[in-house]
């Protein structure tokens, strides 16, 4: 373990274990149980789980989702969205309105002027 690494879920560093490992080091290694000592049958039932979930992810997982997904990019989001904001920009012809939002998805719901949404939706 490297010392200087982020600290983990605890928000301990490697350091601090490593200093104090003498002092707390049993106790804490009785506090976990390692994956292989879990009875053989957990792990195939897991295995065999996820195996068969693999088979419908595609009906339950959206198409634009792109984060987790195997052989999707999360990136891809990113350029559809450049992609869409260059081709409003750059609109010439005709008289069609586009408008695009940007949304903190953290709060969304919280941090959006309803009034604002509706006017410009309804204009």
């Amino acid at each position: 373990m490297y010392g200087t690494k982020s600290p983990g879920p605890d928000g301990m560093s490697a350091v601090f274990f490593k200093h104090y490992w003498d002092i707390m080091g049993k106790e804490l290694s009785t506090m976990f149980r390692l994956i292989a000592l879990y009875n053989v049958a957990a792990k195939i039932v897991g295995k065999v789980l996820a195996t068969r979930l693999k088979s419908i992810f595609p009906l339950v997982i959206s198409d634009s989702q792109s984060a987790f997904v195997p052989q999707r990019l999360i990136t891809d989001n990113v350029l559809l969205s450049f992609d869409s904001n260059h081709f409003i920009k750059n609109q010439r012809l005709g008289k069609r309105g586009f408008m695009s939002i940007k949304l903190d998805m953290l709060k969304a719901y919280d941090r959006i002027e309803w009034s604002f949404l509706r006017a410009m939706l309804i204009k």
